[in-house]
């Protein structure tokens, strides 16, 4: 992505063949698929080639739940009683990892969060 140079994938499907500058674009970034504008893409330069690594995140098939839990955590913040606010996954004083809403598959495939 142009705005986050640590978030690279592939392109999995566009709106139109000949995609137009605002056109909503289907990317596979990691476990995740996100449909962004067209715009807010770049096209890696021949230094930047996928890892042995990204490819294998790439190749492996998506788990709903996963793609779920981490649009919460990029998105979910929650007030805090002394004012501000703590992201969806914190530390606590103990240096623990939290997170305070959690996505779960249900019966029938249903997905959820907690």
């Amino acid at each position: 992505l142009c705005d986050d140079e640590d978030r690279r994938g592939v392109v999995v499907e566009t709106t139109a063949p000949r995609c137009p500058r605002w056109c909503w674009v289907l990317v596979r970034i990691g476990h995740d698929e996100s449909k962004v504008r067209s715009s807010q893409l770049r096209p890696l330069r021949a230094d930047e080639a996928l890892t042995d690594a990204e490819k294998a995140v790439l190749a492996a098939p998506i788990d709903p739940v996963r793609g779920i839990q981490t649009a919460i955590d990029a998105t979910v913040r929650v007030a805090k009683l002394q004012g501000g606010s703590v992201a969806n996954v914190f530390r606590d004083h103990a240096g623990a990892e939290h997170q305070q809403l959690v996505a779960y598959a249900g019966t029938g495939g249903a997905l959820g969060g907690v």
